[in-house]
């Protein structure tokens, strides 16, 4: 399969739709696949890194907003079904999830948690790092780290793609 979705925002976390029915799901099903861009890749400019070199290094970073291996399978995608109004509970481990700050870089790149839920985010780096959620236009919440080893953590409660930005760091 083809995916017909733009690829999701540079460390972007895919929220799926809250408010639906908890129930007790007895014929379920599982969706697995893999999914295979078809045509050429293009290749996307590299993040350039300057600031803080010490902790960041210098040089450029490949971007992480496509990546395709030989096969034309596509890393960091995020199926959405639609149109689903109960089933189960959501697994704990989407719950509460956890970014990290390392080398001025957040990983996981792109993570998928359930609404209503924490996140934490943690600083690995000996620098200030300021933390920035963003959805569209819309800042979520903004929050420094100055100290290496710093855990935040926040309720995010909106649905859709969310972009993640260090305000120091780029």
């Amino acid at each position: 399969a083809t995916s017909a979705l733009p690829p999701a925002p540079e460390n972007s976390a895919a929220i799926p739709t809250d408010g639906s029915e908890i129930n007790a799901v007895v014929d379920g099903g599982t969706i697995a696949g893999t999914i295979i861009v078809s045509g050429s890749i293009p290749t996307l400019p590299p993040r350039q890194t300057g600031r803080d070199p010490a902790v960041c290094g210098t040089g450029n970073r490949p971007s992480e907003r496509l990546f395709v291996n030989s096969a034309g399978g596509l890393r960091n995608a995020v199926v959405i079904v639609a149109g689903v109004s109960g089933g189960k509970p959501m697994p704990a481990e989407v719950q509460n999830e956890q970014l990290e700050q390392n080398d001025c870089d957040y990983a996981p790149h792109l993570t998928v948690m359930a609404a209503n839920s924490d996140i934490g985010i943690r600083n690995k780096d000996p620098t200030l790092h300021n933390v920035q959620f963003f959805q569209g236009n819309d800042t979520l919440f903004n929050i420094a780290q100055p100290v290496q080893g710093q855990v935040n953590s926040t309720r995010v409660e909106n649905t859709g793609f969310i972009d993640v930005e260090c305000a120091v760091h780029g």
